[in-house]
């Protein structure tokens, strides 16, 4: 009898210990954030010349704003209330920006995956905005999954505007 009395106590105290696991901030629930959605590009086609031209302004303006952003904070709550917003907000911009563009027909479908994976890095700040809120640190947020899918996502899109020979938003 006193035997399973203290399996009891054991499998009570477990019970607890992992209730309380959960327990903080960082371990809530996020409300999902809504997807971000692309109006359809309307009119007429670009040339590839004049698409490299409007989309290369967009990522020079992207860049000002991320660079004036500086790196992600890693141990300020405060700093990163205010740093996730100003990220998401500029790819917004960014996406406000190149979605409406036409490609030429022979870029129509690199140029759709680039405004793809651009809506798609836009949820993803949106989707931070939504952890920082929820109270997760700031280091959580750079580990976070919408963080490693905006890195994934920056990737493919470097490699497709590249293709498209638009290097003022690869670097080249």
């Amino acid at each position: 009898m006193r035997l399973r009395g203290g399996i009891a106590a054991v499998l009570g105290a477990a019970a607890i210990a992992t209730a309380l696991t959960g327990c903080g901030p960082q371990h809530q629930p996020v409300a999902s954030t809504p997807e971000v959605t692309v109006p359809t590009p309307t009119g007429p086609a670009l040339t590839a010349a004049a698409l490299r031209t409007k989309a290369g302004a967009a990522c020079t303006v992207l860049y000002r704003a991320l660079n004036a952003a500086g790196d992600p904070p890693t141990d300020d709550p405060a700093k990163a209330a205010a740093w996730y917003p100003q990220v998401a907000a500029a790819w917004h911009r960014f996406l406000a920006s190149v979605a409406p563009l036409v490609p030429p027909t022979d870029q129509v479908r690199d140029w759709g995956d680039v405004v793809e994976n651009t809506r798609k890095i836009t949820t993803d700040a949106d989707a931070n905005v939504a952890l920082q809120k929820a109270g997760r640190e700031p280091i959580e947020l750079i580990n976070s999954d919408p963080t490693a899918d905006q890195g994934t996502r920056s990737l493919s899109n470097g490699e497709l505007l590249d293709r498209l020979g638009i290097t003022a938003c690869t670097g080249g």
